[in-house]
């Protein structure tokens, strides 16, 4: 394995960014670049110290060959390698490359294919199960203290795969289990008094929503919102999403009215 593949996978695996990563094993982020990009060899010490750092994680076992693991889940999927480039939006001629050792396996191809074949990252493709539906997600789910990307609301209204995300600028640090998780900042007062602008809401990625409990989510014609959400027809797909304020109506969507829907685990409020 490579010393590219080797800290590829530990940031996939850990869900780091190299910053995050540098801050955890003890190394600069300039020598960790120096050593991904071969420019310096990979030292026994470094190393020891990637591998321990990946073990920690389940997500894909032991620190083995990337190309094994993705070859594994395509497999696993019971699809063929040009399926699964198709699925995940990677050319084939690059997912060829990849599989046949002419390239590295890319931490975002990793990434793009788990999401694809979990029929996560596109509710709108007919084959993709309800929105509502739970995430699989092959890690296991530890609570423990995460550095988590922050998005603006602005932001959130762009996006329809956080995965497809490449350069997070912020982030927040809280205790989860979820290592999809995300925050995202508030705005509005449609959930005061009790929630208000500028809070952060940190959303379970992974999870689905549940009855009574407060969501984020991200609708066709109304773009975020940040409500309570209620189960009104299970039959006919049909929920409604409650403000605190009584200055805002409730709304009703049905299913196919969303593009994503995750349930909020819990929200940093600013003081004043």
């Amino acid at each position: 394995m490579t010393a590219k593949e080797l800290i590829d996978g530990v940031l996939l695996a850990q869900g780091f960014s190299l910053d995050q990563l540098g801050e955890r094993i003890g190394y600069e982020v300039r020598t960790l670049k120096r050593v991904q990009s071969g420019e310096v060899p990979l030292s026994e010490k470094l190393r020891r110290r990637l591998e321990n750092l990946a073990n920690e994680s389940s997500m894909f076992g032991k620190v083995g060959d990337l190309r094994e693991a993705l070859e594994k889940m395509i497999g696993e999927a019971g699809i063929t390698p040009e399926e699964a480039a198709a699925r995940a939006k990677i050319p084939w001629a690059e997912m060829q490359d990849v599989l046949a050792g002419k390239k590295p396996v890319e931490r975002r191809v990793l990434y793009r294919v788990q999401r694809s074949l979990a029929n996560t990252s596109d509710i709108l493709q007919p084959a993709a199960p309800r929105v509502f539906d739970a995430i699989r997600y092959d890690e296991k789910r530890e609570n423990r203290v995460r550095h988590i990307p922050l998005l603006g609301w602005a932001q959130a209204g762009h996006v329809i795969d956080f995965e497809e995300v490449r350069d997070w600028e912020n982030f927040v640090t809280t205790e989860i289990d979820d290592p999809k998780a995300i925050a995202v900042c508030i705005r509005g007062d449609s959930m005061s008094p009790r929630f208000n602008e500028g809070d952060i809401a940190v959303l379970s990625c992974s999870s689905k929503p549940v009855n009574e409990k407060f969501v984020i989510a991200r609708l066709k014609d109304e773009g975020v919102v940040f409500k309570k959400f209620q189960i009104v027809d299970p039959d006919k797909r049909l929920f409604r999403l409650i403000s605190l304020n009584p200055l805002y109506a409730p709304i009703e969507r049905r299913e196919e009215q969303f593009l994503w829907i995750y349930p909020v685990r819990q929200v940093i409020q600013q003081l004043e």
